[in-house]
């Protein structure tokens, strides 16, 4: 039982994780974005 809950709160961390970095790289590219056109 123990383990079950703690592959299912292990499962939600990881995907939190993921959307995290995909949310960092967006950011990341928005500010690339945002200087090559301040640049222009």
């Amino acid at each position: 039982m123990k383990l079950w809950v703690f592959s299912c709160c292990q499962e939600k961390l990881s995907r939190e994780l993921i959307n995290y970095k995909l949310i960092k790289l967006r950011f990341k590219q928005g500010i690339n974005a945002y200087r090559r056109q301040k640049n222009k």
